[in-house]
């Protein structure tokens, strides 16, 4: 069953569209928390709208007892700003509104993930916030090395001053030079977060081998290994960045972390 809300958010100050999946066929006792790609031009719904679909996201509930939530967000990398707090939202706001409006208890097991630049933003909030013990990575866009360099792959032919961004992501990633080091706009760098909550959350990381995000995601992984996090890496072969191969990289990903889960409490 596929549900579209609109919600009032106070720490985006404004509403959000939320598209709900749930099982049909059992109880959902978790909650997935599904972080969307870039929407270019903003406001264009169709991305998410074709989601539930394209990933067969109503068969992954039946299958692991989820109820995925996809908020229908800026694109800002899921970069916090005071007047549109996506930690706040994504791992406080948001599951406590889940767990209201279908019933479930407060200490549901709570998944984050995301695509693309969604993936990016999972890593983020879930190292600033601490909520989440699983993090699914799908073709993560891990860009801020990009972003820094001036890689014409993403900045095109704009030029890095804040006129030149508006309207465009990248305005949230500046200035450039506090990027590299910025636990609140990096990505990588935030995952030092993580030993400082003496927490070691499971991460399962995939991509496409053809997908020009896989040295990216090659790197993160890297990181991951280097600060003794948890992680599984399943590259899907001769994927590109697309929906078969988020919805081929999301579904390992669930069997490899569910599997897991199920050998732990053994």
């Amino acid at each position: 069953m596929i549900e579209t809300t609109t919600i009032d958010s106070t720490a985006l100050r404004t509403h959000v569209t939320v598209k709900t999946v749930l099982p049909e066929e059992c109880l959902p006792q978790k909650i997935f928390v599904l972080l969307h790609g870039n929407i270019y031009p903003e406001g264009e719904f169709s991305l998410i709208e074709n989601l539930p679909e394209e990933l067969a996201l109503e068969e992954l509930c039946e299958k692991h007892h989820l109820v995925v939530v996809i908020p229908y967000m800026k694109s800002c990398y899921y970069i916090s700003t005071e007047l549109y707090n996506c930690d706040q939202f994504v791992a406080r706001e948001l599951p406590e509104w889940i767990c209201r409006k279908y019933s479930l208890l407060s200490d549901s097991e709570k998944i984050l993930g995301g695509i693309s630049m969604g993936g990016y933003g999972a890593a983020l909030i879930g190292a600033h916030t601490g909520v989440f013990r699983k993090i699914v990575s799908i073709s993560g866009a891990y860009i801020a090395n990009d972003v820094v360099i001036g890689n014409p792959e993403v900045w095109g032919d704009r030029i890095p001053t804040r006129e030149s961004t508006k309207g465009s992501y990248l305005y949230y990633f500046l200035p450039l030079d506090q990027v590299c080091e910025s636990t609140d706009k990096n990505a990588i760098a935030a995952l030092a977060l993580f030993s400082e909550k003496n927490m070691n959350p499971v991460f399962a990381v995939t991509c496409g081998t053809k997908d020009w995000l896989y040295p990216r995601n090659l790197a993160f992984v890297k990181n991951l290994e280097e600060l003794g996090i948890t992680y599984d890496f399943l590259p899907i072969d001769d994927g590109g960045h697309d929906s078969s191969c988020f919805k081929k990289g999301l579904w390992k990903a669930m069997e490899k972390i569910e599997l897991k889960s199920l050998l732990n409490s053994v």
